[in-house]
């Protein structure tokens, strides 16, 4: 049975006029072992829904959720954490060994994006990476 995981970020404009914030191919997942190494996705962009991006006014907060889960494979006897990403797509993280693993979040607006090439002067461009938080992997 898979291990529901509930990721969540916050976002409040500080500025004094309202602000676009991007939310198509903006967000994702990073893992590393406990050795620092990184664990790269696999999948991904196979249904896309092209999600809008939230208008925030001076002072409002919004709150975006995505999901993932933490699954085991019988046949391989090995687990993965699957990412759902809001546009449809699912990318895959693993097969994970037994171990610890560093699990952050980023959100990410560069000044060019394939999605947005006339890019509207209020969209806010930069980066942002959640604390990571520590996870570990049994075997069964």
């Amino acid at each position: 049975m898979p291990t529901p995981i509930d990721i969540q970020l916050r976002i409040t404009n500080l500025g004094k006029s309202e602000v676009s914030f991007p939310t198509f191919d903006t967000f994702g997942l990073k893992i590393s072992n406990a050795e620092g190494k990184r664990i790269m996705p696999s999948g991904g962009r196979d249904a896309t829904i092209l999600t809008r991006p939230k208008l925030l006014p001076a002072g409002a907060s919004y709150s975006l959720s995505r999901k993932a889960e933490l699954r085991w494979d019988d046949k391989t006897k090995t687990s993965a954490l699957a990412y759902y990403d809001g546009t449809g797509s699912e990318h895959h993280f693993g097969p994970l060994a037994p171990g610890r693993y560093k699990v952050g979040f980023w959100y990410s607006v560069g000044a060019k994006t394939d999605f947005n090439t006339k890019r509207d002067p209020t969209s806010w461009l930069g980066e942002v990476v959640s604390d990571e938080v520590l996870i570990e992997v049994f075997s069964r």
